[in-house]
This record gives structure tokens, C-alpha cells and sequence, in this order.
């Protein structure tokens, strides 16, 4: 529940694939699900989840297909979503380190972004999961 709350602050995403440690499967499925519903009410934002392990090339990649795509991106580190993390839920923050959030790029949009473009973010080596507004649907 707590890494899902997480993925959200980090740029209102979907942890659906993340295993966060100590978490029950139930706990996580259903914040999940509520937040995504939170986060559809923001029809404007998108994220670009990375692999833990993801390597500097892989996230220059993935950087340079959104710069590419002419998207005025913001990159959100472990700590940077840790400290979001804190803002809002520093009543639980000893069962979350920042090493339990991943990295992100964050962008928004005036209107909906192509689904073949999200489709091929998704795909990229490194990314863990890409939010759009109608992932959350």
C-alpha cells in the first residue's frame, strides 16, 4: 500500500507491477486502485516509471525519446519522490525508504498523448511502467 501511495506522489502512477517488501498483495491492489482514480481526476499528467536497476544509457534513453517528442519533462529521483513521499504520509515513513520508490519522468500535457507513443514508452529498455490518464480506467 505504502510503495503504491509512493508511485502516486512520484507522478500519479500505477504501481500494479512493482512488489513493494512487507506489503500485502490485498493492501497494495486496493490503494492502488484508489489512487488511480485520484490520479484520473488529473487528466493532464503522465509518468514514465524506471526499473530500479535501470542504467544511465537506459534513462538517457528513455529521457531523449520524451525531449525528442517535444515534451517539457521533469525527473523525479528516489529521494526527490522520498520527500514527496514524506510530505503526505510521514506518519508511516519508517516502513518506506527512498531505495523502495522508483525513478521517473514526469510531463504533462494539453491533451491526450498518442497511444502507439505510450505504447513504445512502455516498451523502452529500463522502464518499469508508463501512467496515462487512461491507464487509470
Amino acid at each position: 500500500m505504502l510503495l503504491a501511495a509512493a508511485m502516486f506522489l512520484a507522478g500519479c502512477g500505477s504501481a500494479t507491477s512493482v512488489a513493494a517488501p512487507n506489503l500485502d498483495n490485498d493492501d497494495t491492489e486496493m490503494a492502488t486502485n484508489e489512487l488511480m482514480e485520484d490520479a484520473a481526476s488529473n487528466d493532464q499528467s503522465y509518468s514514465v516509471f524506471l526499473n530500479a536497476d535501470a542504467s544511465q544509457s537506459e534513462i538517457d534513453a528513455a529521457e531523449a525519446v520524451l525531449v525528442d517528442a517535444g515534451l517539457a519533462i521533469e525527473f523525479v529521483t528516489q529521494d526527490m519522490a522520498y520527500d514527496q513521499f514524506l510530505e503526505m504520509f510521514d506518519e508511516v515513513h519508517s516502513e518506506v525508504a527512498p531505495d523502495d520508490l522508483p525513478m521517473s519522468f514526469r510531463f504533462e500535457s494539453d491533451g491526450p498523448i498518442d497511444a502507439e507513443f505510450m505504447r513504445e514508452l512502455s516498451e523502452l529498455s529500463g522502464v518499469l511502467d508508463v501512467f496515462s490518464p487512461t491507464s487509470a480506467g
